[in-house]
């Protein structure tokens, strides 16, 4: 494709050619290996077969590292190249010397190359030990901010008209005659607003009268709904028939950090959804108090094992119903057999609360034997409530028609 006029911009290094930064996959952990791309072929090769001893290894991924480096500086070049010929007749190429950095920025060869032939406005070259100037720039602006801004004078002068017609007292009918439509309209919006109020007191008549309100499930349920449906099946009807935004929950971010911090101990790199930030369902704990749930469960005896698998994503279809989750941490035992541990920061339940809290277990056990390939009967389940030190594995955990029975019902 090409366009008449063609405009790029940042042309100096670090910026266009880019810093070959996290381009190499064996010292960037987020990248994908080489040898599981679709491109292998055209990526510098890692030869180790070769390589008998450290040294060797060491001296191989040096030159990895070189050769990558190189690819990187010729990706760029080939974008530069795409880049500088879509124009079809007038080509605008720029730079700068001055960012937020301290430093100058040093112009990118790219640019060197085309100055030769084009015409140039201005070329600036700055001193080498020339200061920065916006730095010297102090920036302000005035707290809290004014939504008005520069509006403010004339929103304040209407103000006082209307202030000023309001004191006098309006003549007979002069509302209805200057603004019929107006009041017609605001007619209208009362007779909508009684509308809505005698449907929400004939729905909450009906509430209380006992009549039932079909609710049908949906299709995918998540794991806090699948345990919701057994501590209260009306309340969770009630929150589908009628969404309404989740009150705020600070405390539950206490569990969220908490379990992130685990992800860091164990050096574990995942992506995480926002609905299911690990920590949403706890009760969670005082911000001042992140420190010592470190330490208790620094203490227990989960610090010292190692996990197979943390935060892992599921889908399982129960019946008609997809049920979706991510379980915390997943540890062998001895035999072939696991464990998953959900990690609760936040108080331990008791009665329903807790033969509630079970059935998110039961999703967790069977999700694991689907994703392993375990029989379900060597799939343990458990919750380590942290701060207590304490480590709930609850019996009899609903199996696949017990779940299907409680979706059901």
């Amino acid at each position: 494709l090409e366009w008449d006029v063609v405009a790029v911009p940042g042309l100096v290094t670090g910026v266009f050619p880019a810093d070959p930064k996290s381009v190499d996959w064996t010292r960037a952990r987020q990248l994908l290996p080489a040898p599981l791309r679709g491109d292998y072929a055209e990526l510098p090769a890692l030869p180790l077969d070769g390589a008998a001893d450290k040294k060797q290894v060491a001296a191989v991924l040096k030159q990895h590292a070189a050769d990558v480096r190189e690819r990187h500086q010729d990706e760029e070049r080939r974008l530069a190249y795409v880049a500088l010929t879509r124009a079809r007749s007038t080509l605008l190429v720029s730079g700068y010397a001055w960012d937020t950095a301290k430093s100058a920025r040093t112009v990118s060869p790219f640019l060197e190359q085309v100055r030769e032939l084009a015409t140039v406005d201005e070329w600036f070259v700055p001193d080498v030990d020339a200061e920065n100037p916006r730095l010297g720039v102090t920036v302000t602006a005035p707290w809290p901010l004014d939504p008005l801004g520069a509006r403010r004078a004339d929103v304040v002068a209407g103000a006082e008209l209307v202030r000023a017609a309001l004191a006098k007292p309006p003549p007979r009918d002069a509302g209805r005659a200057l603004l019929p439509g107006l009041l017609d309209d605001t007619a209208s919006r009362q007779d909508g607003w009684r509308h809505s109020v005698d449907v929400l007191l004939a729905e909450q008549a009906r509430l209380r009268s006992g009549a039932a309100i079909e609710v049908v499930l949906p299709g995918q349920l998540s794991v806090s709904q699948l345990v919701a449906l057994q501590r209260d099946a009306d309340g969770l009807a009630r929150r589908l028939r009628r969404p309404l935004p989740a009150r705020p929950a600070p405390l539950a971010r206490r569990g969220t950090a908490f379990h992130s911090w685990l992800e860091q101990r164990w050096s574990a790199q995942t992506l995480l959804d926002v609905d299911d930030l690990p920590g949403a369902a706890d009760d969670g704990a005082d911000d001042a108090d992140l420190i010592a749930l470190q330490a208790a469960f620094e203490r227990s005896h989960w610090a010292e094992r190692t996990p197979v698998e943390l935060e892992v994503p599921f889908e399982m279809a129960l019946g008609g119903t997809v049920i979706r989750g991510r379980m915390d941490a997943v540890f062998a035992e001895p035999g072939g057999g696991y464990t998953v541990v959900d990690w609760k920061t936040g108080a331990k339940p008791e009665g329903a609360d807790a033969k509630a809290a079970a059935v998110q277990l039961a999703a967790y056990r069977l999700a694991w034997a689907a994703l392993s390939g375990t029989a379900v009967e060597r799939i343990g389940a458990a919750f380590h409530y942290v701060r207590t030190d304490d480590t709930v594995t609850p019996v009899d955990l609903l199996d696949a028609k017990g779940l299907e029975r409680l979706i059901a019902g």
